[in-house]
């Protein structure tokens, strides 16, 4: 008599397997791009947990409130979810079949590291000014990008 693992599919052997990933890893390494994109392909439902925290302008959920959300998104049989709040660990955690931990370098450090040198690089093409008719405009805030994109509305 065959083994009842010879019986299962590969296929149904890694749904499985994958039937409730958490997704980890520091800010900014696409944990939340990953995730999605293993859910799509799972056919799985994807819980952002970002979402989940996070109320319009940033403002963080009430704890409990956010456990419950959490809590109620989990109950589904098969989920694919990315975050790394420590609130909510034991939930997530206790139920996933696997851990995804995204452990490269992430976007915000290449940024980091990146600043100074991109900045020093484009103020000399700037300085150089090879093309005439190319007019040059810094904004070294938010404000000002914002100034002149309402500026520009008004004009319009």
């Amino acid at each position: 008599m065959a083994d009842t693992q010879e019986l299962v599919s590969p296929e149904n052997r890694m749904k499985t397997e994958m039937a409730r990933v958490v997704v980890i890893g520091t800010s900014c390494v696409g944990k939340t791009t990953f995730a999605r994109a293993l859910a799509r392909m799972m056919n799985f439902p994807h819980v952002e947990l970002d979402a989940l925290h996070w109320q319009p302008n940033w403002t963080p959920r009430p704890p409990e409130e956010f456990r419950a959300l959490t809590a109620d998104a989990l109950a589904q049989g098969c989920w694919i979810t990315d975050g790394n709040y420590g609130s909510v660990r034991d939930l997530v955690w206790s139920q996933a079949t696997r851990m995804v931990f995204l452990s490269r370098e992430s976007i915000l450090w290449w940024v980091i590291t990146t600043f100074h040198r991109r900045r020093r690089h484009y103020r000399q093409l700037f300085d150089e000014a090879t093309i005439s008719q190319l007019a040059y405009v810094e904004f070294r805030s938010p404000f000002e990008a914002r100034n002149f994109l309402s500026g520009i509305g008004t004009t319009l």
